[in-house]
């Protein structure tokens, strides 16, 4: 049975993602990094979600809070999935 959900980023995730950006979304390795580095600073105003299934990381998504206090606004900044997995999601 695939066992699937959800998570904010973690470290240790963060080698997969990279590789995920280079070859789903055809970014340079080190644009990659520095995009994931500036996420997971504790002071920037964006956050990292991952999906896993049995384990392994299968898509991405970059959330980006943008303006102040009451009238900030989500944007997705990337997002990513291992065409195996494509329309293959559904929470659980």
């Amino acid at each position: 049975m695939v066992k699937e959900h959800v998570r904010a980023i973690m470290n240790e995730g963060l080698s997969q993602t990279i590789n995920m950006c280079v070859t789903s979304l055809n970014i340079n390795r080190d644009e990659a990094q520095g995009v994931l580095d500036w996420v997971s600073r504790s002071d920037s105003a964006a956050e990292v979600f991952v999906t896993e299934t049995d384990g392994d990381i299968t898509g991405f998504l970059v959330l980006e809070w943008l303006g102040t206090r009451w009238n900030r606004i989500v944007e997705i900044g990337l997002i990513a999935v291992i065409p195996k997995y494509r329309r293959s999601f559904a929470a659980n």
